[in-house]
């Protein structure tokens, strides 16, 4: 094992991300895998974040047992793999049975990029958002564009830029930095939402264009953002900007939730 302060964890583009989201700290790690633990989001006990090789993901799990499991999002198989091996191996069951309880949901997939996109139509209407504005036009915007984001509800924690035409913001997106392995910062996007009268017409290419090359302009070693697996107007969209799948992940929660 590495110390759990360096190695793995800290260099992982996916564990990064969603550890500076939700206060996740390092449990255990090899060096190709590890499990870092952090409050559950929705309340009420913890949320594991795993990333990395599955088997050694597993191996960490049965070594350092998660009491008071609620969530956790790791590399697809990763549930089933933990099922088997407490199916198979009488001395991992004990450690394995919150896990037993769970069920997967739908996919994610983070994908990033490393160097600056061809400028868009359109980015000339791309404009940073102040926080007073912001509270006001990200939540109007995505009320009608993508309600159910997370990114919304934690509105306060992100820098919001948005697409405005005829004094109409169409458009906004979310950016946030966390610290990386070595020195540096990746930036995490999300939070994107057009309104559905003005899709299909460059609005979100250009506003997630712009974002991506002010963010690498200005020091960031890395710029990432996820989709759901089964959403593919928005990964087409990344895709062609040159965002490219780094990892898969699933969502874990309680098979019969309280």
């Amino acid at each position: 094992m590495t110390d759990a302060h360096e190695g793995f964890l800290d260099g992982d583009l996916f564990y990064r991300a969603q550890a500076a989201r939700i206060g996740a700290s390092p449990l255990a790690q090899t060096a190709t895998a590890g499990v870092g633990v952090g409050p559950d989001p929705n309340g009420g006990g913890r949320r594991v974040l795993a990333s990395g090789d599955v088997d050694q993901i597993v191996d960490l799990l049965i070594a350092h047992p998660v009491a008071d499991l609620a969530s956790a999002q790791a590399p697809l198989g990763t549930l089933a793999e933990l099922r088997r091996r407490a199916e198979a191996e009488a001395d991992a069951r004990t450690a394995l049975a919150p896990w037993l309880a769970m069920t997967t949901g739908r996919a994610w997939d983070l994908l990033a990029i490393h160097e600056a996109p061809e400028t868009r139509p359109g980015e000339e209407a791309v404009l940073r958002l102040e926080q007073v504005e912001a509270n006001r036009v990200v939540r109007d915007v995505l009320a009608e564009a993508y309600p159910d984001t997370w990114a919304l509800r934690h509105l306060e924690e992100h820098t919001w830029t948005g697409y405005v035409r005829d004094g109409e913001w169409l458009a906004v997106m979310a950016s946030r930095r966390a610290p990386v392995q070595g020195g540096g910062e990746v930036a995490v996007l999300s939070g994107l939402g057009t309104r559905p009268a003005h899709r299909g017409q460059g609005v979100g290419s250009a506003l997630t264009c712009a974002i991506t090359r002010r963010e690498l302009a200005a020091g960031a070693r890395v710029v990432q953002l996820g989709t759901w697996a089964d959403v593919v107007g928005p990964r087409r969209l990344y895709e062609s900007l040159g965002f490219r799948l780094v990892q898969q992940v699933e969502n874990i929660a309680p098979a019969d939730p309280a």
